[in-house]
């Protein structure tokens, strides 16, 4: 939004940064959700027909433009919306063979809504306890996930232009953005991000999963203890004070498997003799277990009474903020189309929220 509003809401006390919550909406696109095309109906029907309307428009602004004496722009906005859809569907890097483009708003895309799908942008918005927009974005990813550190850097922006120096306390978000890498990030802000849906919350057994954690981490000493044995071991084959049939009486494993860890340990060194399994079975990855242990720390970070008590403000501090964009005044479809233009639409509008919040206080 814009940072002006910011800056005099900021002035009239309504700005206090101590805590604050992240949240996005789905906003219907000014485009239809049956102008979808796939790539092939895209490439098969669309390219032909727009370079014979090309030269079709060529030819009547060359006899129009003749006899008028003056050139007669042409309506070609819907084909480059066209070319754009083809030009997107083209260079979609996803291994979906069915990838979708508008041909009306290339940059929109199907999402999520109540009731099915839709051709919607993802509003992103940060709003105080007085539910004061303090950062606005739009992008046309479905899923939140990927917006946490995006938007704190869009706080910080905000802030840096409206000239207010506070700091950051605490920033609220729901479970759509919860991922290992944003509870691992290094921001200047505690993070308190939901790893379940709120009517899971109180049902994780934290100390079953304490008790896997410390299993995991035993079996990581006892990991490195052996991995220092089979090298030692191996050492001292390769330094001729021991044969192979040693080594596999002292590893207590076949000779055959002896070989095996005596070429690979001269390969790759203690890497190639990394033990890889369990009796019970394979061990899961190690970016697994890391997944776990920063779930395990975020559920009991949030399982706190402070904590709980301040992430149980999250709702009535941005739903209402795109409540009151919807069903107050009645902005619930996009009119500019384009990601650039509907993302300059969406911070007027929290823009001018900030400002009605500004009149009404």
């Amino acid at each position: 939004c814009s940072p002006r509003s910011c800056g005099f809401a900021h002035e009239a006390g309504l700005v206090d940064l101590s805590l604050l919550a992240l949240d996005g909406t789905k906003v219907t696109a000014n485009a239809a959700r049956d102008a979808n095309r796939e790539l092939k109906d895209l490439e098969a029907d669309v390219a032909s027909w727009l370079e014979d309307a090309d030269a079709l428009d060529a030819q009547e602004e060359s006899a129009i433009s003749a006899a008028r004496e003056r050139p007669v722009p042409v309506g070609g906005e819907r084909r480059e919306r066209i070319r754009e859809a083809l030009r997107q569907a083209r260079s979609d890097t996803t291994t979906n063979e069915r990838v979708r483009r508008n041909i009306t708003d290339p940059d929109s895309r199907l999402m999520k809504v109540p009731g099915g799908f839709g051709q919607c942008f993802n509003g992103q918005a940060v709003a105080t306890q007085g539910k004061i927009v303090v950062a606005a974005e739009l992008t046309n990813e479905p899923v939140d996930r990927h917006q946490l550190l995006p938007m704190i850097d869009a706080v910080h922006s905000s802030l840096e232009a409206a000239d207010i120096a506070d700091n950051v306390g605490v920033l609220l978000a729901d479970a759509g953005y919860w991922s290992w890498d944003n509870a691992a990030a290094d921001v200047d802000c505690e993070l308190l991000i939901a790893t379940t849906k709120a009517r899971q919350q109180d049902g994780r057994p934290i100390e079953e999963i304490d008790e896997r954690i410390a299993i995991e981490e035993k079996e990581d000493l006892e990991d490195l203890a052996e991995l220092d044995r089979r090298s030692r071991i191996l050492e001292r084959r390769m330094t001729g004070d021991i044969s192979m049939v040693e080594v596999a009486e002292e590893m207590g494993v076949s000779l055959t498997r002896a070989y095996v860890l005596a070429r690979a340990y001269t390969k790759d060194g203690r890497q190639g003799i990394v033990p890889a399994s369990r009796p019970r079975g394979r061990r899961r990855s190690e970016r697994v277990r890391e997944y776990t242990r920063a779930r395990q720390a975020m559920d009991k970070k949030l399982a706190l009474p402070e904590n709980r008590a301040l992430y149980g403000r999250r709702k009535v501090m941005i739903e209402p903020v795109f409540a009151r964009h919807k069903y107050v005044r009645g902005f619930s479809r996009f009119s500019c189309r384009g990601l650039a233009a509907c993302t300059t639409e969406w911070k007027l509008i929290n823009a001018t929220h900030n400002l009605l919040r500004l009149w009404a206080s």
